[in-house]
């Protein structure tokens, strides 16, 4: 496996580990919480980080896809274990893509839908970027939950 490849690979599961340390111990209704109007919910932040990057893998892995970018936002009544679930299918479909994007790959112009043309490298580094960027959403989200972080009292 082409080496920059392998590392990107490495680099996203690191973020799915978090992903499932986050989610693990939260309730579905923690996993819906929406802190505030025009927010997302920790669930939605997963699906939305999930559903982009299976769609730029599998682009620059050479295969046609689709997408249903609004279902990821207003999915409600999972649990951790499905969110898991469906990390660890992400992880896999790392594992499937990644053999199948070598240099001539990284360096292809890629189109994705709504979006001006990449390079195959450009569209993973900065999906990457995407991915770190909802997992501090994720993690400020989760901080915004009352039964996780309670609210400091207010001074009278």
């Amino acid at each position: 496996m082409d080496l920059i490849v392998e590392t990107l690979v490495e680099t996203y599961k690191w973020v799915h580990d978090v992903l499932r340390d986050e989610v693990r111990d939260l309730t579905p209704r923690l996993l819906d919480h929406v802190p505030a109007s025009g927010t997302s919910s920790i669930a939605a932040l997963v699906l939305h980080t999930l559903g982009s990057e299976a769609e730029i893998w599998t682009i620059v892995a050479g295969e046609s896809t689709t997408r249903d970018r609004a279902a990821e936002f207003v999915a409600t009544g999972l649990t951790a274990s499905d969110l898991i679930g469906r990390i660890d299918a992400a992880d896999r479909l790392l594992d499937e893509r990644a053999p199948r994007i070598g240099a001539a790959a990284l360096a292809a112009i890629w189109n994705r839908p709504n979006r001006r043309p990449h390079t195959g490298a450009s569209w993973l580094i900065n999906n990457f970027g995407h991915a770190r960027e909802h997992l501090a959403h994720l993690q400020l989200t989760k901080q915004l939950c009352p039964d996780v972080y309670p609210p400091v009292a207010r001074p009278f």
